[in-house]
């Protein structure tokens, strides 16, 4: 995930930015998590996140003195947005938070499934001091740039509108801003103090199969089958096939038929999308070549045509992340007496 996230942080430049995994903690009492009482799948963000902050404060020494914290969850989170509870949050997090003592940042994962890479790159952006594409200057911080001159529209990173390729990159505005606020820490800020860990050349797309990758979609996971996948050419969206089976009492006593559907993800980063050509944020290019894959990497499932896109100086601001509307599978009726499937 920090690999893929490393992508799209390759644009940044005077500092450059790259993250450095120096720790994992995987705690046994997580205290500072706000469910809903009974049900523990839920995180509530901004009742966790400053509960959070103060944890990562009182571990600062123990965890290395590192410049971000990132909660990383499977529970679902959610958040109040107009006035109503949803669970169509993704993340949170403190603006300009780096190197201070609101450094933290939190978001949703799947674990095996790498699907809270978009999040992680768009949450860790919020703590180098970016906000979202269209919004002025964080008044926090004297001299900061802000993004009113890059349009919410043209769906780049910090950004929740998903078009395609741009959705994977910075708009200038977010590479000035984490310019700005980085430049503005000072050296203190770029120290490394760690030697990290890292891992070369491996990628989500490496390690996440297809039936995998779409097992996650469906609201009714229990009646749905997986079918197959295939990968758009043109913009690397995954369509992942399902079907229903339904029966009914016919003239020949119990027949039945399939109700076939669908849904549409971004790729993963590796991601087969052709022969010898693997999807890398958001586009369908040769496999480049210093890349070995895993033995068992799984196999291009075929192209599809293009398809509509369903659509995800004290730093006391934080931004809450939410999904662009929920999946919305698309149907396709096949009934017996038409065709027999």
């Amino acid at each position: 995930m920090v690999n893929s996230a490393n992508m799209r942080y390759r644009d940044a430049s005077n500092p450059g930015v790259r993250l450095l995994l120096t720790g994992v903690e995987k705690a046994e009492n997580e205290y500072y998590v706000v469910t809903p009482q009974g049900d523990d799948g839920y995180l509530f963000d901004d009742g966790t996140i400053p509960k959070f902050r103060m944890h990562a404060v009182r571990q600062k020494m123990a965890y290395g003195e590192p410049d971000v914290v990132y909660l990383m969850s499977g529970r679902n989170v959610f958040t109040f947005y107009q006035g109503k509870v949803t669970d169509a949050g993704l993340g949170i997090g403190y603006v300009c938070g780096v190197c201070t003592e609101y450094y933290v940042a939190l978001g949703e994962d799947i674990p095996g499934l790498f699907n809270g890479m978009h999040t992680f790159t768009h949450e860790i952006a919020h703590l180098l001091g970016a906000k979202h594409d269209g919004d002025g200057p964080n008044v926090d911080m004297p001299g900061h740039p802000g993004a009113k001159n890059c349009s919410w529209n043209l769906g780049h990173i910090m950004s929740y509108i998903n078009k395609g390729p741009s959705h994977h990159r910075f708009s200038w505005c977010t590479l000035q801003q984490i310019r700005y606020v980085l430049s503005r820490a000072g050296e203190r800020c770029w120290k490394i103090l760690s030697q990290g860990t890292s891992v070369y050349n491996v990628y989500p797309g490496m390690e996440v199969s297809f039936r995998k990758f779409c097992s996650v979609l469906p609201y009714d996971k229990e009646n749905s089958t997986f079918d197959h996948a295939t990968v758009n050419q043109t913009n690397c969206r995954v369509r992942c096939h399902f079907y229903k089976t339904h029966s009914y009492r016919g003239f020949y006593g119990m027949e039945s038929f399939k109700m076939k559907y669908h849904y549409d993800e971004d790729a993963l980063d590796y991601m087969p999308c052709g022969p010898y050509h693997v999807c890398i944020q958001g586009i369908c290019q040769v496999k480049p070549l210093n890349i070995t894959q895993p033995t068992d990497w799984q196999q291009y499932p075929g192209p599809h045509k293009p398809a509509d896109v369903t659509d995800t100086s004290t730093p006391r601001t934080t931004t809450t992340t939410r999904r662009n509307g929920r999946h919305r599978p698309t149907f396709q009726y096949k009934f017996p007496w038409r065709h027999r499937v």
